[in-house]
């Protein structure tokens, strides 16, 4: 489970990497943007990401993410001086998301990322989806 100094961390950081395996199980990392969303009935923290789906890497990360259960994500702090360093690696089940249905996720997003809705609406062009935090490890140098 995301503990507060986590969520903290999160809500500060700007882009996440979702690693997965294609078909052929060649990994693929794919910048996305994130906001953390409400709990669960079980107190998890539901990461949502969004992704462009007209984009090579939105297009190759859909299709992957139809035919993996698991993602893992890394979201990390970076300074010139490397003090300090930190990050969270979470790794879980992920689930596609239907727009229409979260529109309480979009809002997130929109609050994280307000050039989103006056650039770029999300609509069905593109992906969204969560997941649930099922491993997590942290770092800080």
């Amino acid at each position: 489970m995301l503990t507060h100094k986590d969520r903290l961390f999160l809500s500060k950081q700007r882009i996440a990497h979702v690693g997965t395996l294609d078909s052929q199980d060649d990994p693929i990392v794919t910048p996305v943007c994130f906001a953390l969303c409400r709990e669960d009935d079980c107190g998890n923290q539901e990461i949502v990401f969004v992704a462009h789906k007209g984009s090579n890497l939105g297009r190759r990360l859909l299709r992957t993410l139809k035919s993996r259960q698991w993602i893992d994500v890394c979201v990390d702090a970076y300074k010139e001086s490397w003090r300090p360093l930190q990050g969270i690696h979470v790794r879980g089940p992920v689930n596609l998301l239907e727009g229409e249905d979260r529109a309480d996720d979009i809002q997130e997003l929109y609050a994280k990322y307000p050039q989103w809705k006056r650039m770029y609406p999300i609509h069905r062009g593109y992906l969204l989806f969560w997941l649930e935090a099922k491993r997590i490890k942290r770092w800080k140098y």
